[in-house]
């Protein structure tokens, strides 16, 4: 299923989320905050949200605190006000443009405006490149540069005209509209306007009504707001603009905590934090309308106060509290009592260390939040120690500082089956963090993992551009996803892979393959009766298995034979589990048993059929690889190591020999160096000593494909490692235990 969605591929690494139930909050400081939900297997929406009721800037502000002596707003009218840009911001000419080719604006009085500051321009008849909507880049407001008191820039607008003495209207962008009205449509991801909707507050007769900003006009100089609900005709200068609009940016970061949603980071607001009102995740309502006083479960609206401009990167929810990381300080958030929640008269923000953190999303691991520190290299741990009654923040990579470079830009977690922390790195390398922790010890392991394949003609290692962590639908494991530039068949390709169940001792040994962009050939027939008499009869519905064909049977219950030797051990074995035999006098539902030398197979001392079993055909050529035209894959033929194979342009791959389930992908290595070696001496240490190591002893479980030796350019084989190149029964076994081998190694 593909969604559409506001943003682009460079977008995504910095998304953040929060998920409650079926819903994906998503934010990032250049996008209103969207929500992605979920209704159906084949039903989901993405949107903007309307957020309800707040949060607000202060009275009179369109932008920060200390803007409000800039514009006056008075209500008049149901449903309709009028702006007053006092002084009025009439244009008089668009002349004297800069080398950047800008239009320059001249107004007839100081406008007041500093450089960065967002206007709406209209009306000018001449120069009309400069009238929002209708330049080459069809902006809904402009961006200036203050060349002085009366004259400043429109950044990216594209000078053409030169009209002297025109007219026109320049007002804040208050309300950041499109230029046609929007009919209070709503919108969707694929309107520019879905950035626009803007809540808006009035206060009069000391009640707060408010609604959403659904239209601008402009006749003549005024500018009119439409909203609803609809308001009385009461005029009042008191009103009060959304926090989040273009003008400040977007919520970069976003978390769940104690029933609300918790919103942060947007740029012009940096060290802002917004809770919504408990149990309602989309409504920002500070107050009682009638009263204008805070309840407990009123939203919260508080800004973190640090003596430096300290912009939020993450937030994230803990037992101790609400936790932000920003660019110099960790802090936790939490009510002046413990035992109480938070509430808007109840907030107490505490620094608890200055490392400051990198613009990237934290995770959580165990008890601990794990964020990147501002240089993008150091990955810490945040975690609350009741012995100090505080929470440390512990680098994790300080034993592999290598690692990391030249930065991480992104982390998720996988809990199941095993704790990893995984990361990528800004030069497209995955990387891994084994991570344990209990009160007294940390246990934290680094590991690069090079790709199979390509991502240029030069052979270049694949890049991973962006990972997630999701739980498998069986809920047996965690889902490693990943977006992937590759190169293949000659051409640069972005690919979607997810990391599938890890081997382990319960699964068969025809399914422990380790490939990338991997796919299981595997077409079982079920076996639904056997005939145990001198010939064996397997009735199998709609086999399509032709006389002369060889095939694979496992999975069978029944047909055993107890065996007993001479000193009284009993052994038992099965007729045709994990072995292969050729099919003879097939008819359309059944077929008989042979052995490679056409003698039928009998099953007369064997016990009667139980139940289940399948049947496998051994094939020799796979089709519809087809994203793997013209590579060189590695093969895994029921169990044993199948020399590598190129699938042809048609997506076609040729066995050497015939298999009945085979794995296909990109090999990769997997490669460790031992720590230096410590055995001691006679005489101490054996650091600096003299030495030459002459054979080597590996402790292995279920391994198949091992080398080793001095240097990564002089590795040996193991002797266990034997591949499966005749049609045996069952491939070589992994192999458990201790193996020894001598080491052609010299004296260093």
């Amino acid at each position: 299923l593909e969604l559409g969605s506001p943003y682009t591929s460079t977008d995504a690494a910095t998304l953040k989320f929060t998920q409650s139930g079926d819903t994906l909050y998503i934010t990032n400081s250049s996008f209103a905050t969207h929500k992605l939900q979920r209704f159906g297997a084949y039903d989901w929406t993405i949107k903007p949200i309307i957020f309800q009721d707040g949060p607000y800037l202060p009275l009179n502000s369109y932008k920060a605190v200390g803007d409000s002596s800039r514009i006056t707003l008075t209500p008049s009218g149901v449903g309709l006000g009028t702006l007053s840009t006092g002084p009025n911001y009439i244009v008089y000419d668009a002349t004297a443009a800069p080398t950047t080719n800008y239009v320059r604006i001249r107004t007839n009085t100081a406008h007041t405006y500093a450089t960065g500051d967002k206007v709406v321009v209209r009306a000018i008849p001449g120069t009309v490149e400069a009238n929002n909507g209708t330049s080459t880049i069809q902006a809904s407001y402009w961006s200036i540069s203050v060349v002085d008191s009366t004259h400043f820039d429109l950044i990216g607008s594209v000078f053409a005209n030169v009209i002297t003495g025109s007219t026109g209207v320049v007002a804040p962008a208050l309300f950041e509209m499109n230029e046609a009205p929007l009919n209070q449509v709503p919108p969707t991801f694929v309107d520019a306007r879905a950035n626009k909707l803007r809540t808006f507050a009035l206060i009069k007769g000391g009640i707060r009504y408010w609604g959403i900003i659904t239209g601008v006009q402009w006749p003549s100089s005024a500018t009119y707001v439409m909203y609803t609900p609809l308001i009385a005709t009461t005029e009042t200068a008191l009103w009060r603009m959304q926090v989040w609009n273009a003008a400040s940016g977007y919520p970069s970061t976003v978390c769940l905590h104690q029933d609300r949603l918790g919103l942060a980071g947007a740029p012009g607001l940096p060290q802002e934090i917004d809770l919504s009102v408990t149990g309602e995740y989309e409504n920002f309502e500070p107050s009682d309308p009638a009263t204008l006083q805070p309840a407990d479960s009123n939203a919260c609206q508080f800004k973190l106060a640090s003596a430096q401009q300290n912009p939020i990167k993450w937030l994230k929810s803990s037992a101790q509290g609400l936790l932000a990381g920003s660019t110099t300080t960790e802090w936790q958030i939490s009510p002046n009592n413990q035992a109480a929640a938070l509430t808007p008269t109840n907030v107490n923000a505490q620094p608890t260390s200055f490392f400051g953190s990198a613009d990237i999303d934290a995770v959580q691991a165990a008890n601990a939040t794990l964020y990147v520190q501002t240089a993008y290299r150091k990955v810490r741990e945040m975690n609350y120690f009741f012995q100090v009654g505080t929470f440390r923040s512990t680098d994790l990579a300080e034993l592999s500082e290598h690692i990391t470079a030249p930065r991480v830009l992104q982390l998720a977690v996988q809990k199941e089956p095993y704790p990893v922390v995984w990361g990528t790195r800004s030069d497209g390398v995955l990387l891994s963090m084994s991570y344990n922790r209990d009160e007294q010890t940390i246990k934290a392991g680094w590991a690069r993992h090079i790709l199979g394949g390509r991502s240029d003609s030069g052979g270049t290692a694949p890049v991973v551009n962006n990972i997630g962590v999701i739980t498998a639908s069986s809920a047996s494991f965690d889902q490693l996803w990943m977006t992937t530039k590759r190169f293949i068949n000659g051409t640069s390709v972005v690919s979607i892979e997810v990391m599938t169940s890890p081997f382990n001792d319960a699964r068969a040994q025809s399914d422990a393959f380790f490939l990338d962009n991997g796919v299981t050939f595997d077409q079982p027939t079920p076996i639904t009766g056997v005939t145990n008499g001198t010939l064996v009869a397997v009735t199998a519905v709609s086999h399509g298995i032709n006389n002369g064909s060889s095939v694979l049977i496992t999975d069978l219950v029944g047909l055993n034979l107890a065996t007993t030797d001479v000193d009284g051990n009993t052994s038992t074995s099965n007729l045709v589990n994990e072995k292969t035999f050729v099919i003879a006098s097939s008819t359309v539902n059944s077929f008989y048993l042979q052995d490679f030398s056409g003698n039928f197979i009998s099953g007369s001392s064997y016990s009667s059929y139980v139940s289940g079993g399948r049947v496998r055909k051994h094939v020799t050529r796979i089709s519809g690889l087809t994203w793997l035209k013209n590579e060189t894959v590695g093969v895994l033929a029921d169990g044993g190591i199948h020399p590598d194979a190129v699938v042809n342009s048609a997506g076609v791959l040729a066995l050497t020999y015939p298999a009945a389930k085979v794995q296909i992908g990109y090999r990769y290595n997997s490669d460790g160096a031992t720590l230096r070696s410590e055995a001691g001496s006679a005489d101490g240490s054996a650091t600096g000593k003299l030495r030459r190591i002459t054979y080597a002893a590996f402790l292995l479980h279920q391994c198949g494909d091992f080398s080793f030796g001095p240097s990564f350019s002089r590795l040996l084989p193991c002797s266990f490692q034997q591949a499966d190149a005749n049609q045996a029964d069952t491939a070589t076994p992994l192999y458990s235990g201790i193996t020894r081998e001598g080491v052609e190694s010299t004296y260093d």
